[in-house]
C-alpha cells in the first residue's frame, strides 16, 4: 500500500514538473522581452549603449530582437528556468496534496 502511494506522489511530481517546464518554454520569450523593456526603463539605453531614440513596446521589441539577435537568444536561459519550474511547480502542485493528507491526515 505505502509503495502505490510513493508511486501516486512521484508519478503526480512528474505531471506537475512536465507542465510547468512547457508552460515555461511558452512564456519564455515573452518574459525576455519584458526584462528587456524593463532594462531599457531603467538605464534610458538600449542594451549596445545607445540613447534609445524611441521607446519600443512589447512587440517592437520582440521584432528588434528577432532582428538583430535572432529568435534563439529569447531562449537562452531556458534550460535553468525550466530546471526551476521543475522543482517548483513539481513540488508545489505535485506534492502538496500528499504531503498536506500525510500532515493532517
Amino acid at each position: 500500500m505505502a509503495w502505490d502511494s510513493i508511486r501516486s506522489g512521484v508519478k503526480r511530481w512528474a505531471l506537475a514538473a512536465v507542465a510547468a517546464c512547457l508552460a515555461e518554454s511558452a512564456t519564455f520569450p515573452i518574459d525576455f522581452c519584458k526584462t528587456r523593456l524593463q532594462l531599457q526603463n531603467e538605464m534610458g539605453r538600449s542594451l549596445t549603449g545607445e540613447v534609445a531614440a524611441q521607446r519600443l513596446g512589447m512587440v517592437g521589441t520582440f521584432r528588434h530582437i528577432a532582428a538583430t539577435e535572432g529568435l534563439r537568444a529569447m531562449y537562452g536561459g531556458l534550460p535553468a528556468a525550466a530546471l526551476r519550474q521543475a522543482v517548483y511547480g513539481g513540488i508545489g502542485v505535485g506534492l502538496y496534496a500528499p504531503v498536506r493528507d500525510l500532515v493532517v491526515g
